[in-house]
């Protein structure tokens, strides 16, 4: 059974307790984060943390700082510096034209979740995993379209075409002086979560 925890990644030399978890640190520092464990459909007793950010600021964090860092586990397992990231994309539909269950949509951009999975050393993350977070990430991400000088926005989980690319964090990478919350992926290295005509696939 994979047995492991993961250390708050600060430590407050003035503070007069240990927080519980890295959860309630990330509230005590103003970042809103869910988590939520998912197991290997295949081997139940396997069981992955996975981590997503409700905002520009938690995904910055989640990406650039708590990814690959930090990890403490029991057992003597080594931590992995290659978390698993993944994010909607529109590199596979340069078009951005999309389907709904009422209409056909041509989006300006798509705006989402970072979301991490934790792993170990030597982790080789299923494939049913990452779909089971590649859903995660569709409820959490939007697509914007402009009309009529206002945005109008189209939840990922309502459309039956998206992506979602799937890295190691190694491969994503921050600029100097980009926003809050935006990053650059290395497409060449990466995987997707395809969704189209009602099926689901993890391509290259």
């Amino acid at each position: 059974m994979r047995i492991k925890r993961f250390k708050t990644f600060k430590v407050y030399e003035t503070s007069t307790s240990t927080p519980k978890s890295d959860l309630e640190q990330f509230k005590l520092d103003g970042y809103d984060i869910k988590h939520k464990k998912i197991s290997d459909s295949n081997n139940p007793e396997n069981v992955y943390d996975v981590y997503w950010g409700r905002n520009a600021k938690s995904n910055d964090f989640l990406t650039t700082m708590y990814s690959g860092k930090f990890a403490n586990p029991i057992g003597g397992s080594e931590p992995s510096k290659n978390d698993i990231w993944m994010h909607a994309t529109s590199i596979k539909n340069p078009d951005h034209y999309y389907k709904t269950n009422g209409e056909e949509v041509t989006g300006d951009r798509i705006i989402g979740t970072h979301l991490i999975i934790k792993t170990l050393k030597d982790d080789i993350i299923p494939e049913n995993v990452i779909l089971q977070a590649a859903d995660i990430v569709k409820k959490n991400s939007h697509l914007e379209k402009m009309e009529s000088n206002e945005k109008k926005k189209y939840s990922l989980n309502d459309l039956s075409n998206c992506d979602i690319v799937v890295c190691t964090k190694d491969y994503v990478s921050k600029k100097q002086g980009s926003v809050t919350g935006q990053v650059q992926v290395d497409h060449t290295n990466s995987r997707y979560v395809r969704y189209s005509k009602g099926r689901v696939e993890i391509t290259h």
